[in-house]
């Protein structure tokens, strides 16, 4: 099993905005339905059951006891965030 470090790894440049710089990653775009696709087989090939709600979240769990939450959106914060 990958750690955390590797899983992390596989997934550094997806909405890397090579031009601005940091990433871009806005909702249901096509960086952020790979990831929502990355984060679903992660689950699954952990056992993890996976739900999504009615606002979208992906919640791995469900019936499984091994259940964790997670919040996809904070991957989603601009890069300059927070600079003054």
């Amino acid at each position: 099993m990958e750690t955390v470090n590797q899983l992390l790894d596989s997934i550094k440049d997806v909405g890397r905005d090579a031009v601005r710089g940091g990433y871009s990653r806005a909702v249901y775009s096509t960086p952020e339905l790979d990831l929502r696709h990355w984060f679903i087989e992660q689950a699954q090939q952990r056992g993890l059951g996976v739900e999504t709600d009615r606002n979208g979240i992906i919640w791995p769990g469900g019936e499984s006891p091994r259940t964790v939450r997670s919040l996809p959106a904070a991957t989603s914060i601009p890069s300059r965030a927070g600079r003054l």
